[in-house]
């Protein structure tokens, strides 16, 4: 976790430009609420699995936002804060023409804690 958080405060550095092909800086209130997302999750999760809830990655988006990542054994979810802080996600089951996805482009916490359950099979 201190890891995580560590490199949501290295996001704050990023000046404009920080890819080389326009991109915003990291606004605070994304990085304010990619903590919150992730002490959200802590305290639902941790008790139960330990760090195991932990995305597998996290970075920063060209817009002034933050994404988030988990890959399961055949589910995927990307969990992005926009520059204004507000949260939307990308689910993949499957693969294949069996594949199934799902997009929110405005979503909940409660959303976000049951997808990453699901994705994790918590």
């Amino acid at each position: 976790m201190s890891e995580l958080l560590g490199r949501l405060e290295e996001f704050r550095s990023l000046s404009e430009n920080w890819d080389s092909y326009g991109s915003d800086p990291i606004s605070p209130k994304a990085i304010a609420a990619a903590r919150d997302v992730l002490f959200s999750l802590k305290e639902r999760f941790s008790p139960v699995v330990g760090s195991d809830f932990l995305p597998l990655n996290v970075a920063p988006i060209a817009d002034g936002g933050v994404q988030f990542e988990w890959k399961g054994a055949t589910r995927v979810l990307e969990i992005e804060v926009t520059a204004e802080g507000s949260l939307a996600y990308f689910a993949v089951e499957g693969r294949g023409p069996k594949r199934k996805t799902n997009r929110k482009d405005e979503a909940t916490p409660d959303e976000l804690e049951q997808l990453v359950a699901w994705v994790t099979g918590r």
